[in-house]
């Protein structure tokens, strides 16, 4: 192709080589698991009604897979991943509690096994440690990362080698790591819990309540990256929300709180 320039003539190589590596592992998950993919893409919308007002809300998931009436979802990522969801209650890190959300809304009926991020490049390269080889750096990459049933027959279905980490990130120090492991009930209440934040911020938003309110984590203030500071009266000085450290479980059992 004419428009492809010289770099791109040498990074298209590395790139299929990835690909290769990505669908082999998922490819590789696939045959571990009970779950079958059960749509890809998948756009869900619909319209809420706060005040006077009908609000279209939408949202696009990568992948959803399916295992009778249980659903888990996957989101491909290329940058970096962070998670943490004791966030949750300042608005952050919802996205992928947002697509359960969603997926809640198309159908009440629904089951989650787990929503997870997938991350498909590395963000730097590689060095050689002497404990793993390239391949299982590379493979490492991609294991799935975020919330999951604390039903471990449910984790099996979804991949029979959940135990060992190598497709899912189920197990921290030889146990299941409970700040990403949710039962039934608690699936339920991070999903109203969800709905709830919606809808305050659509109040908010329909009744111009545009509130100046950055949040400090560790010491460190979000005023400092705002682009509008030269015209906003709020220092950092004034902040009143401190980030406090947390877990989801605590924030579903309202044991924390961002005021």
């Amino acid at each position: 192709c004419a428009d492809v320039t010289g770099v791109q003539t040498c990074a298209l190589p590395i790139y299929e080589e990835w690909i290769k590596h990505i669908y082999l592992f998922n490819k590789s998950f696939m045959e571990k698991s009970c779950f079958l993919v059960y749509s890809l893409e998948k756009k869900i919308e619909f319209k809420l009604h706060i005040g006077k007002y009908d609000i279209k809300v939408m949202g696009k998931l990568d992948k959803v897979l399916r295992y009778k009436n249980y659903l888990m979802v996957i989101d491909y990522k290329t940058g970096e991943i962070h998670l943490d969801f004791s966030k949750c209650e300042y608005g952050l890190n919802l996205q992928l509690p947002f697509y359960l959300y969603l997926l809640s809304k198309e159908n009440p009926n629904y089951l989650f096994a787990g929503a997870f991020l997938e991350h498909l490049l590395p963000n730097k390269p590689y060095t050689y440690d002497g404990k793993s080889t390239l391949i299982e750096k590379i493979n490492n990459e991609y294991v799935l990362n975020g919330l999951m049933t604390s039903d471990e027959t449910l984790l099996s279905q979804m991949n029979a080698s959940y135990a060992s980490n190598k497709y899912i990130k189920a197990y921290s120090k030889s146990k299941l790591d409970q700040s990403k492991t949710l039962n039934e009930k608690e699936f339920k209440s991070l999903i109203n819990f969800v709905s709830s934040l919606v809808n305050k911020a659509l109040e908010e938003i329909t009744s111009g309540a545009f509130y100046i309110r950055p949040l400090n984590f560790n010491k460190e203030s979000c005023c400092a990256y705002c682009k509008n500071d030269g015209i906003c009266y709020h220092k950092a000085k004034d902040e009143y929300r401190v980030f406090k450290k947390g877990n989801l479980k605590d924030i579903l059992n309202g044991g924390n709180t961002n005021e």
